[in-house]
């Protein structure tokens, strides 16, 4: 999962960066809204966590509806100080997946985000994906490949795919895979579902590479 963070104070950034990366997912970090527009621009990130207050800049609000305005779909998260009920109302009406209130345990954050990208989840797991030359078909446990025949996919095989697809061009961590999908099995469980997946995508198995030791990514 791709996160941009957006915040005016440069320490939060950098402790936020450290805890969100150490955990697997992959971070970007801005400390104003147009910067964090063009990083928009460039790569729709999976979820963002925003300030509310960013003198001299627009508010986090505002920015956000900015957002929504534009057409731009992206999980939200607010990160603040501001901890009124309007304001939380005010986020939450702005479609926001959660609000964080400052100051707050860095763990604590952690869980949240989480529990948010465990909520992302499930939203798409019944919705087609399509990356490069895939194309998920959750209702038919099927996998479209450009130029192959369609393949049938076991259930576990659909959530790995739909993790590596939700995640393409990134690392998924192995520990990732684990907190998704399996609880107490054998560390190399794993291992063994990736390779069955791989000979039943035949040519198209080079998209799935290794991370030795760290875990897998999909190259559209």
């Amino acid at each position: 999962m791709y996160i941009l963070v957006l915040d005016d104070d440069l320490l939060s950034l950098q402790l936020i960066q450290v805890v969100l990366r150490n955990n697997g997912y992959e971070v970007a970090t801005i400390d104003n809204p147009d910067g964090a527009l063009a990083l928009i621009e460039k790569r729709l990130p999976d979820l963002l966590l925003v300030d509310v207050r960013m003198p001299p800049n627009i508010t986090g609000f505002e920015f956000v509806q900015q957002l929504n305005e534009a057409g731009y779909a992206i999980p939200v998260v607010f990160v603040t100080a501001c901890t009124e009920i309007p304001d939380r109302l005010h986020g939450f009406a702005l479609n926001a997946e959660d609000y964080i209130c400052k100051p707050y345990d860095f763990q604590e954050l952690l869980a949240r985000v989480q529990v948010v990208e465990r909520h992302l989840m499930g939203r798409s797991s019944n919705r087609t994906m399509k990356i490069g030359p895939f194309e998920l078909l959750p209702d038919t446990f099927q996998l479209a490949i450009k130029g192959h025949k369609k393949i049938v996919l076991t259930p576990t095989e659909l959530r790995i795919m739909t993790i590596l697809m939700s995640n393409a061009g990134s690392v998924v961590s192995r520990d990732k895979f684990f907190d998704h999908i399996w609880q107490d099995e054998t560390s190399n469980v794993l291992d063994v579902y990736i390779a069955r997946l791989r000979r039943k995508l035949g040519t198209a198995k080079k998209h799935i590479t290794s991370q030795r030791g760290v875990g897998y990514m999909l190259q559209a």
